[in-house]
């Protein structure tokens, strides 16, 4: 969970977010975030990392700190 909560915009609006679901699927190699909301359900909206690409994925982040 994040320190403070953050939102994140779905199909339906903004919502407020108060940290990540990872999922790892190996059949399909991928990396799955997905936002937990407020009310601490899995929001509607997803980002699918390719796992040989999760380091760059991980230091794009950091240059952005």
């Amino acid at each position: 969970m994040f320190s403070q909560q953050t939102g994140f915009k779905g199909r339906n609006g903004y919502f407020k977010c108060n940290g990540f679901e990872l999922t790892n699927f190996n059949n399909e190699n991928i990396i799955r975030i997905e936002p937990i909301t407020s009310k601490n359900v899995t929001g509607n909206c997803q980002l699918e990392i390719p796992l040989e690409d999760i380091e760059e994925f991980i230091a794009a982040l950091k240059l952005l700190k």
